[in-house]
């Protein structure tokens, strides 16, 4: 199975879907963001599966469109929910806590067989200033939104630098510039594959 998918992870808001598309254009492939693709399978949307069903089940959701996705042979730039290589909620009882380190791993296991990974990494600061007032994010519906970016954040920057071949700030740069670096650095990873394969013969 060939490594030939872009895929970007980080915390909402830090313009996974927006350097796709730009990212998608440039490379001619399509775009998939994993949300969006959960949600028309489903039909309904992500706000309406944690609130009916909770967030383990839309977890489970996610790491079973990783492995559809596995099986798409075409190239392709994917766009990752922000939970997706965490695997839930590491914080909750321990039962939960359990099931979503095992998801995890799975999840990041399916990534690497999947394609390159490119972490966008933002600021809580930024988050907050983007997405303050957007009611479709079910994890920020509470009192103290930036209070809540801040520690989803911090508990979740260690997984995706975990699975990331790559880390990009972005945090003021312009999004084309950001899609420009993102190639570059995939260009020189290809490169550095293409060497070991040869050295390997």
């Amino acid at each position: 199975m060939a490594k030939n998918k872009v895929i970007l992870t980080g915390f909402m808001g830090c313009g996974k879907s927006t350097i796709g598309r730009i990212l998608a254009e440039k490379r001619g492939q399509e775009l998939l963001d994993t949300d969006y693709y959960i949600e028309q399978k489903q039909g309904r949307s992500i706000s309406d599966i944690f609130a009916t069903q909770g967030e383990e089940v839309f977890r489970d959701m996610e790491t079973e469109a990783l492995r559809e996705l596995i099986q798409k042979q075409e190239p392709m730039v994917i766009a990752l929910g922000g939970g997706l290589p965490i695997g839930g909620n590491l914080y909750g009882d321990e039962p939960v806590r359990q099931r979503a380190l095992l998801r995890g791993e799975r999840n990041r296991e399916l990534l690497a067989e999947l394609g390159y990974v490119f972490y966008l990494k933002i600021t809580p600061e930024e988050v907050y200033r983007r997405l303050k007032g957007d009611t479709t994010r079910p994890l920020l519906q509470t009192e103290d939104p930036y209070a809540r970016i801040t520690e989803l954040l911090q508990q979740r920057d260690v997984w995706y630098e975990k699975c990331a071949d790559e880390i990009i700030t972005v945090e003021g740069k312009n999004k084309w510039l950001i899609a420009d670096e993102i190639i570059r650095k995939l260009s020189r990873i290809e490169l550095n594959r293409q060497s070991r394969t040869g050295e390997r013969k």
